[in-house]
């Protein structure tokens, strides 16, 4: 058969038996062998780059990837390959089908087990992945200011789209005399891809002794040598202060004094 050949000087060659060239394709240095599919097609990585080629050097297509080593094939022509920290798999076509990443640098796989098991070294660990067509999502917390909302960040890492991601958040109220309460906040997706990122905001929320008692109103007596406190607005249009021993209510736009 036809022998294949990955140079680091920037070539992959194919050789008759006899030892003459038959083609040679530039990818850039590259230490690693091709694996070829049941169908005859050759794919090698080179770089940050994964490269597919037919039986007489035509290149198909190339797609950027993971600092990428060693590629496997399993029996469906899923293409798994590992770089720096992750784990990837690329459908036939080139496209992404999903990625996994480690904590630690991964050295050396992935090997297939005839279950479809894909095993990878890492620095401390070896791995063990089940290939799985399923939607993977993260979710991360956004750091920083944000007035009446929390802000997540949802990726997709699976191999298949998710659909109707909901997004819920669970507030405990404020336990007020005898009265506690709570309230659930969401937010739904109605898609995200492979690979996609959105950032969704989950509110209003707001911290007050009145949050979500709506409608229920009350009154106690407060003590003449109470602190005064900065104003806390527990609705659209009205906002709520402390002052001396009696609270105040008032329109935030027009300055109407509603009672106190």
């Amino acid at each position: 058969g036809i022998i294949y050949y990955g140079s680091r000087n920037g070539y992959l060659y194919a050789f008759y038996p006899n030892g003459t060239l038959k083609w040679k394709y530039n990818i850039g240095s590259t230490y690693m062998p091709p694996v070829i599919s049941e169908n005859g097609t050759l794919y090698i990585a080179s770089g940050s780059k994964v490269y597919a080629f037919d039986r007489n050097g035509t290149l198909l297509w190339k797609t950027k990837a993971y600092t990428a080593n060693n590629l496997a094939i399993d029996k469906n022509g899923v293409i798994y390959g590992v770089g720096g920290h992750a784990v990837f798999a690329l459908n036939p076509n080139g496209t992404l089908r999903w990625a996994w990443k480690t904590d630690e640098a991964l050295l050396d796989g992935p090997t297939i087990r005839e279950d479809g098991t894909i095993y990878v070294v890492g620095e401390n660990c070896l791995y063990a992945i089940e290939p799985r067509d399923a939607a993977d999502l993260r979710v991360d917390v956004v750091e920083g200011f944000s007035v009446g909302y929390v802000k997540v960040k949802v990726r997709n890492e699976g191999c298949a789209p998710a659909h109707n991601v909901t997004c819920e958040i669970v507030l405990n109220g404020v336990k007020w005399f005898d009265t506690s309460t709570y309230r659930i906040t969401t937010a739904t997706l109605d898609y995200l891809a492979v690979g996609e990122e959105r950032e969704v905001k989950l509110g209003p929320i707001r911290y007050s002794p009145f949050v979500y008692m709506p409608g229920q109103w009350w009154m106690e007596p407060i003590s003449a040598c109470s602190p005064d406190s900065n104003p806390d607005i527990y609705d659209e249009c009205k906002n709520v202060l402390i002052l001396g021993p009696f609270i105040w209510v008032y329109d935030v736009n027009e300055g109407i004094h509603w009672w106190k």
